[in-house]
């Protein structure tokens, strides 16, 4: 709550409690949508600076979308939007998963890195992952992304949000403290204000 209070932007909250991508067993699976409940009954209040906006979901089960535990969290949620993060890139047909989430309209993001390779390659799959999500939701790129694939990832995809870890870190580490400096160059790079 008190990061919702601090921070004026909508946030969204991460569901998952397991390093993995599986929902777990039936009383995790439990956990998973009774918390999805409890943050769409949060009343944040008329001082709030923030809000919440959605949760950020996605299981698989036996290399597929968990498709029965993404109902129930939107179901516990239906107020919330819902963004699919990586969980989309480790199943058997990536593609054929991002249009498997069009048929959900929580479902309004996803987060994908467009796998590794060249600028080039990420590009690629970027414009047929955002093909098969459909032009009315938004892709998330991340994942492994360095300042400087910014601005031709931006260009060439269309792509608009990014998520950044190390490249706003310094030292460019998991858990390194965010850099305002790079975060700035990050904002110039997109042209974002």
């Amino acid at each position: 709550m008190e990061i919702i209070q601090r921070v004026p932007l909508p946030i969204r909250i991460m569901l998952r409690d397991r390093p993995d991508f599986s929902a777990g067993r039936d009383l995790e699976l439990e956990g998973l949508v009774r918390k999805a409940g409890e943050f769409a009954s949060i009343d944040i209040g008329a001082k709030a600076g923030g809000s919440i906006d959605g949760v950020v979901a996605g299981h698989i089960r036996d290399g597929m979308l968990d498709v029965a535990a993404l109902e129930r969290i939107i179901n516990a949620a239906p107020n919330l939007h819902v963004t699919v993060h990586h969980a989309i890139e480790a199943t058997a047909d990536p593609l054929e998963t991002l249009r498997t989430l069009r048929g959900f309209e929580a479902v309004d993001r996803a987060l994908v890195s467009g796998g590794a390779g060249s600028v080039e390659d990420r590009i690629d799959r970027l414009i047929q992952m955002r093909a098969a999500f459909g032009p009315e939701r938004s892709l998330i790129a991340g994942g492994k992304l360095t300042l400087d694939m910014l601005r031709p990832l931006r260009d060439a995809t269309g792509i608009r949000i990014f998520h950044l870890g190390r490249a706003v870190r310094t030292p460019e580490a998991p858990g390194g403290p965010v850099d305002s400096e790079k975060v700035k160059m990050a904002v110039d790079l997109l042209g974002v204000r």
